[in-house]
């Protein structure tokens, strides 16, 4: 899985190259915007929110097979709808 969370943009004071996020956000009057965090999230929602998807596409499609399975064929409808016609 790919991380995103050392991604950040520092939008006051100075901050050395290469120092960690966890660092610099202990430093006082430092401000980040940790955009990876969010990047990171939204990747997993996307892949958690395909895979219900599939599953649920999934149960559906078996729900449907078998109540067409247990459906009376064209026949049965037929002779069934004669039997129950009024008679003249």
């Amino acid at each position: 899985m790919v991380l995103f969370s050392d991604k950040f943009f520092v939008l006051k004071e100075e901050v050395p190259e290469g120092a960690l996020l966890e660092n610099e956000s202990k430093i006082d009057e430092v401000n980040v915007l940790t955009y990876g965090n969010f990047i990171t999230a939204f990747i997993s929602f996307l892949t958690l929110a395909f895979v219900l998807f599939l599953v649920i596409k999934m149960f559906m499609g078996a729900l449907q097979k078998a109540e067409e399975e247990h459906a009376p064929s064209e026949e049965v409808v037929l002779l069934t709808e004669i039997r129950n016609a009024p008679k003249n």
